[in-house]
């Protein structure tokens, strides 16, 4: 199954994020996409934009695994592992990134979500390592690129699906609350 990916930037030169298992790519036109997102700055990198009100953006799709995993937060609703990530992918981007149906259209969807960029957001993408890879990077594009953004998540994620985490967060929250 394949869902369609709200809002997601990726980093410039990465056409592709696997997250548990969950494989985010980008669109075809996505340059023209990123640039119709809500930006607060003008920037000069893969993608040049300039300030502007912008709006939501299907920026790429997911494919979905065929056994997913239940979440590890209570979302209320029968929630997946997808739920986790695509709330840590909205801490870390700047952006509310949400995922929609591939066969539902424009009108058959009321998107809630605000559609303007964090002011803040970029604080917590500093504090994944920046790792430098030229093993993917084709003949014709002779430039590194991130490739520590996914292994953060992807190890941040990690640990949040432990017992030991989900035990420690759990008693600090009934220390705070006591």
């Amino acid at each position: 199954m394949r869902k369609n990916v709200y809002n997601l930037e990726f980093e410039s030169y990465v056409t592709e994020l696997n997250i548990h298992g969950y494989r985010f790519y980008r669109v075809e036109n996505y340059t023209d996409k990123v640039v119709q997102l809500h930006h607060l700055i003008r920037s000069f990198s893969e993608v040049s934009t300039q300030p502007n009100s912008g709006s939501h953006q299907i920026t790429g799709f997911v494919n979905i695994p065929e056994n997913e995993d239940v979440p590890v937060f209570d979302w209320g609703f029968k929630g997946t592992a997808l739920d986790d990530i695509l709330l840590l992918l909205s801490m870390f981007t700047l952006r509310d990134v949400f995922v929609v149906e591939e066969t539902l259209t424009e009108g058959d969807v009321a998107i809630t979500a605000d559609p303007r960029q964090y002011q803040w957001g970029g604080i917590l993408r500093c504090s994944l390592p920046y790792v430098e890879s030229a093993e993917n990077v084709s003949k014709h594009r002779p430039f590194k690129y991130n490739c520590g953004f996914e292994q953060g998540i992807c190890n941040i994620y990690s640990l949040i699906r432990t017992e030991e985490w989900r035990t420690e967060i759990q008693q600090r929250i009934l220390s705070v609350i006591a």
